[in-house]
């Protein structure tokens, strides 16, 4: 009864954090997208910077909590190596940077580098050790992190649900279940939020 106590308040937590962070991002763009341009460029831009800002909490509470799980592997070998290369050959030679000037190089370092460093410390490193540390099974924590990291795609979808545009909102949340699943498996298999960091990269710059 205890443990199952400990893991609803460790869930509940967690869920709290996440509309924290989702407000916090949707609020700063209602404050701040009025005085943009309006198109999506410049909407992803300042989605990166209140990323980047909002990892700092991130970090102090992992540190807080004793959560931050080590960001790169313990001995970086020679397949870290070869796979930080290639990921690194991919987005150099993306045919978007030779034709999209500055906004597509502006959008690759948004969706292959700040979003995935922002994503991976948050779920696959502190909300996945939160869980862990509350005494789940390995696939119990799998599973929550999945359903974590869908429910936060939702709050990337607020203007598409209050114009009532399900079809993007459903295909966004397939979206986020099918990376939770994906990035979830690999933190499985090899105990890396580096890894996972790199799929999470490469998974965006063909994605997004």
């Amino acid at each position: 009864m205890e443990q199952q106590r400990n893991e609803t308040r460790t869930l509940l937590r967690s869920v709290v954090l996440l509309v924290i962070l989702q407000a916090v991002r949707e609020g700063i763009g209602r404050l701040v997208l009025p005085y943009l341009p309006p198109d999506l460029f410049w909407n992803r831009m300042l989605t990166m910077w209140v990323m980047t800002i909002l990892t700092v909490p991130v970090l102090l509470i992992a540190q807080n909590e004793d959560l931050l799980f080590r960001f790169f592997p313990k001995r970086f070998t020679r397949g870290y190596a070869v796979a930080t290369a290639v990921t690194a050959l991919l987005y150099i030679t993306a045919p978007a940077n030779f034709t999209g000037g500055f906004r597509a190089v502006a959008l690759l370092l948004y969706g292959s580098i700040v979003t995935p460093a922002f994503e991976e410390l948050l779920f696959r490193s502190l909300l996945w050790e939160r869980c862990t540390r509350a005494g789940m099974p390995e696939r119990r924590v799998f599973g929550w992190n999945v359903a974590l990291f869908t429910l936060w795609h939702l709050g990337y979808m607020l203007p598409a649900v209050a114009a009532g545009n399900w079809a993007a909102v459903l295909t966004k949340l397939a979206a986020g279940f099918g990376y939770g699943v994906v990035l979830g498996l690999v933190r499985r298999k090899t105990g890396s939020v580096y890894a996972c960091f790199l799929v999470h990269g490469v998974l965006n710059l063909f994605m997004i």
